[in-house]
């Protein structure tokens, strides 16, 4: 079985997932469920070929899969997504058997996954996967997004 359906399938990770979905179920705008995680991990992927970073497909899935698991963390306790989710994904990881190289590169892009300024290629296709997976010019909360202008995807990417 690979790290990724290993990861789908480990209880801290789908208690993240749970309290993900608790705390944005009346939420209007992005959410950080199943279908953005999966969005993440195959935009990352097709950018890692286009780019020729040759990083493997299971890691590039396991670390879109666990990028935003500290999301409920944040808006529970004011703890940056990133941070926390680098924290849980450590864990997560251990417990999946995952090599132990990619445990450092996955919590470093988790980390990195929101700065735009990246120091590990695994770090860059999160950041850019993460932003291009937000369809904005079709969403009705738009107007209300605190995103900037600059940061939308007023327009489909690729």
């Amino acid at each position: 079985m690979t790290v990724t359906n290993r990861i789908a399938v480990n209880p801290l990770f789908l208690q993240c997932m749970d309290q993900n979905s608790k705390y944005e179920k009346d939420r209007k705008f992005c959410k950080h469920g199943w279908e953005h995680l999966m969005d993440v991990a195959r935009i990352a992927y097709i950018l890692n070929l286009e780019r020729g970073y040759g990083l493997d497909r299971d890691q590039v899935y396991a670390a879109a899969l666990l990028h935003d698991c500290g999301r409920y963390l944040e808006l529970e306790q004011e703890i940056p997504h990133e941070k926390a989710g680098a924290r849980l994904a450590k864990q997560i990881l251990r417990e999946c058997d995952c090599p132990e190289d990619w445990v450092g590169q996955i919590t470093q892009a988790i980390l990195e996954h929101r700065q735009g300024r990246a120091t590990s290629e695994l770090g860059d296709l999160l950041f850019e996967a993460d932003k291009r997976s937000r369809p904005c010019f079709r969403c009705e909360a738009e107007l209300d997004c605190n995103w900037s202008q600059a940061q939308k995807n007023t327009k489909i990417k690729y």
